[in-house]
């Protein structure tokens, strides 16, 4: 299974305001979810893409967070529910806040 989510960049980088140096915050859940104190893996291959940019990420039971300069979230981010979606993630819901402003 392939993921593309290259529109995801384009649509931010023409949406009025954008500046590749801003500070975004992305939230993500993957699901389908697993029982209480089992991680499934397509939340490890997610979190291994962030873990492997070195970017500041927050991995939790709820869903998991990562915080940067925008086009380094929104690069990993891509690769991170692409690496969800080949774990065997059926669903992944995503917020992305400004996190400058």
């Amino acid at each position: 299974m392939t993921c593309d989510l290259s529109h995801v960049n384009s649509l931010l980088k023409i949406a009025p305001g954008y500046d590749a140096g801003m500070r975004l915050t992305a939230e993500f859940t993957s699901e389908p979810f697993e029982g209480e104190g089992s991680v499934p893996p397509h939340a490890e291959r997610a979190v291994a893409v962030l873990r492997a940019r070195g970017l500041d990420h927050d991995f939790g039971p709820l869903g998991t967070s990562v915080e940067g300069d925008a086009d380094a979230v929104l690069d990993a981010l891509r690769a991170a529910l692409a690496g969800a979606f080949a774990g065997g993630a059926s669903r992944v819901t995503v917020q992305i806040d400004r996190a400058d402003g």
